[in-house]
């Protein structure tokens, strides 16, 4: 039979409550008047503190009786519980048992500790004195000590161990590796995660070691586990699948990119106002400009593919395109020198006749002015060419299909003695104000807000006195 684990008690404690030990009784066991029998398979037990990984450890000691015995410890200890197995009767004189001692780990570093364990009979007994050792500090790694088969992407790395210490985790110095560790310190057994950059370099391979150790001092060497990364090899990746502008003035791109080689860069088409001012780098330079031209017509589209490419054979291709939001209006005015029959299409330059609206920042916003020309020039006029010079003076706004107007600015221009120059937003040239503002100031603009735009209203500025002329405008439309 097999008797439950119990744990040591001393041999008055046994003999009183009869259950705080462990007893053995043989059917066909000698009785009395036979000689004693009472060995057992070792004179005295050593153990170490602990067994790697394991919560606790274990023990067999084989008892040879003929009498009925139980053991137990003294003095009483919680660190070490005993039980019992049979075995197969060897003699029926010469019975004998299995004793199983189970020892907890001892986890002080400094001091061992020590009991008896008695095998007791009515007619006599043995003691057996037990010792279990203090800690020797250890960590026993669970994985290789050499890892050097790290590619040259960003990684992360591993490293398992069993420990009875507490222990603390660096990166030994001259490491040619970009490394982070999880942890830098930890108790007993763990692990800790090594994540390594990216290796960009063609021609290294770079190292580092991880140390494990005791803070203490306790090792008699630290651990150690050894990496590689293997060498980088050519690539170049831009940063985005494509870039879109809209606008019809000229502007330029930024295009990020990223490579560890030197690089050229071209259209794979010619595309007209599309010009590289940069075709070549080396890998420090991880960005290339594409300058825009000019691009009139409403909705209008032109794109090409830039391409980079490396001595090695990689290459990356981006997707570029510009819409064009630029056209010529039919400018409108009142009793100034304006017509009706504007050319539609390129602006023609030297006449006061032609404008475009153009869309040019993130919310779209569309600008209308003139180009410079014979008689329209910022700062300049004259007397049959002002723009509303006079009081009473009206220009009729553009409407754009799909969207209302939402603010107009003027850019006023004088070379006269008045320097009130005064404009107004009206539904119709002779009704109320919905917007006004007078500017004193030369060169000044002139704001005028619609608080609730209508898609379906007509619009008109108004001179509000005789030396209100403007330059330029710039009107907002909203969706």
């Amino acid at each position: 039979m097999i008797t439950a684990l119990k744990t040591c008690q001393s041999l008055f404690s046994a003999m009183i409550l009869g259950l705080f030990f462990v007893s053995c009784l043989k059917e066909g066991a000698i009785g009395e008047g036979a000689e004693l029998k009472l060995e057992a398979s070792e004179t005295s037990v050593t153990v170490p503190a602990d067994e790697p990984g394991q919560l606790v450890l274990e023990k067999t000691l084989t008892i040879t009786s003929n009498r009925s015995w139980s053991a137990f410890c003294e003095p009483a200890v919680d660190w070490l519980t005993l039980s019992v197995s049979e075995m197969e009767n060897i003699a029926r004189t010469n019975e004998k048992t299995e004793l199983i001692l189970v020892f907890k780990n001892n986890e002080d570093r400094f001091d061992g500790r020590a009991t008896e364990l008695v095998i007791s009979t009515a007619d006599g007994s043995v003691r057996i004195p037990v010792q279990q050792a203090s800690q020797v500090p250890y960590i026993q790694l669970l994985t290789p000590a050499v890892i050097d088969t790290l590619s040259c992407m960003e990684e992360v790395s591993v490293v398992r161990f069993v420990s009875n210490i507490e222990w603390v985790a660096s990166i030994e110095a001259g490491a040619t590796a970009q490394v982070v560790l999880d942890t830098t310190r930890g108790k007993y057994s763990g692990e800790v995660s090594l994540t390594f950059a990216e290796n960009e370099d063609t021609g290294l391979e770079p190292e580092a070691v991880l140390v494990l150790d005791d803070p203490l001092g306790g090792l008699a060497a630290p651990v150690k586990v050894s990496f590689k990364q293997g060498k980088a090899l050519p690539y170049i990746r831009w940063k985005s699948e494509s870039q879109e502008y809209k606008g019809s003035l000229a502007t330029s791109l930024t295009l990020d990119f990223k490579t560890n080689s030197d690089w050229t860069a071209a259209f794979a088409q010619t595309v007209e106002g599309f010009t590289l001012p940069v075709t070549s780098g080396d890998k420090s330079v991880n960005q290339l400009t594409v300058n825009l031209g000019d691009y009139l017509g409403l909705g209008n589209k032109r794109e090409a593919d830039v391409v980079l490419s490396l001595a090695t054979g990689q290459s990356a291709s981006l997707h570029i395109s510009q819409i064009a939001t630029g056209f010529v209006l039919d400018f409108v005015a009142g009793n100034q020198p304006f017509t009706t029959d504007i050319e539609y299409g390129t602006p023609v330059v030297n006449t006061q006749k032609t404008y475009y609206l153009s869309c040019g920042d993130s919310n779209y916003p569309f600008v209308f002015y003139s180009l410079q020309g014979y008689t329209f020039v910022n700062g300049a006029h004259g007397s049959t060419c002002g723009l509303m010079t006079y009081k009473g003076d009206w220009v009729k706004l553009p409407g754009v299909e799909g969207w209302r107007l939402k603010s107009v600015e003027l850019f006023t221009s004088n070379t006269g003695s008045s320097a009130n120059k005064g404009f107004a937003l009206r539904e119709t040239p002779d009704g109320a104000n919905l917007a006004s503002q007078y500017v004193a100031a030369h060169d000044a603009v002139c704001s005028l807000v619609l608080t609730n735009p209508d898609a379906d209203k007509n619009y008109y500025v108004v001179a509000l006195n005789n030396t209100g002329y403007f330059s330029k405008m710039t009107l907002t439309y909203e969706q």
